[in-house]
């Protein structure tokens, strides 16, 4: 089913229907915050953290709220309060508010052109790789996109689709075998390491099709 907003999201499932109240994921981001304050505040650096903050909303034309949840996305501070707070877990903190200024306005300025709700839509879906040097990540992408996407203009319609390609910096199957780590059996690893990040995995899903194997 769709969400609506008519008091409640509603969530699909096999076993019916749960729904999650407006108040209560509400109420989930101000507890979420109140943890990312109180860490910073003791490490000092809850200063830093509400200037980047400032900065993403200056840009977004929004909430200070709302872009702190995006900061909290990016660098882990979720994962980390949904682990209850864990000491072996180590959030980031964002780069300095001028760094971030500098990243939101290459994409709103550079080659992707991004326009407020396109430049929220890719915050909210990927947002470490759209604020920490975009510009570098656009250029190992594009240099190792697939053919059909290796133009600016194509590179750009793709992304405006799926804002996650930003972060697609490899493609193993432009590199050689032959530099591969050598496993126990001494044979090389059948890829180099970096699906996350690797147009060769992603691929098949963007074409909506399914990868049918990992040699390459």
């Amino acid at each position: 089913c769709a969400p609506t907003f008519t008091g409640c999201v509603r969530f699909c499932r096999k076993g019916g229907v749960r729904r999650t109240t407006l108040r209560a994921m509400a109420s989930d981001s101000v507890a979420l915050l109140a943890a990312v304050h109180e860490d910073l505040s003791q490490k000092g650096e809850l200063q830093h953290w509400q200037a980047a903050a400032k900065a993403v909303a200056k840009t977004l034309e929004q909430g200070e709220e709302e872009a702190e949840m995006i900061l909290a996305k990016a660098f882990g501070w979720t994962g980390w309060f949904q682990l209850n707070r864990p000491s072996y877990l180590q959030p980031k903190l964002p780069p300095a508010p001028e760094k971030i200024e500098a990243s939101l306005a290459w994409l709103i300025q550079g080659p992707l052109h991004m326009n407020s709700e396109q430049l929220r839509r890719a915050l909210t879906t990927k947002p470490q790789v759209y604020l920490e040097n975009p510009q570098g990540s656009y250029e190992k992408a594009l240099q190792v996109a697939p053919e059909q996407w290796r133009t600016p203009e194509s590179f750009r319609a793709l992304l405006l689709k799926n804002p996650k390609v930003l972060d697609l910096t490899h493609n193993c199957l432009l590199t050689d075998p032959a530099e591969r780590v050598i496993n126990e059996d001494g044979e090389a690893v059948h890829c180099d390491g970096r699906c996350t990040n690797c147009w060769r995995v992603a691929t098949p899903k963007l074409l909506g099709q399914v990868l049918d194997g990992v040699e390459v």
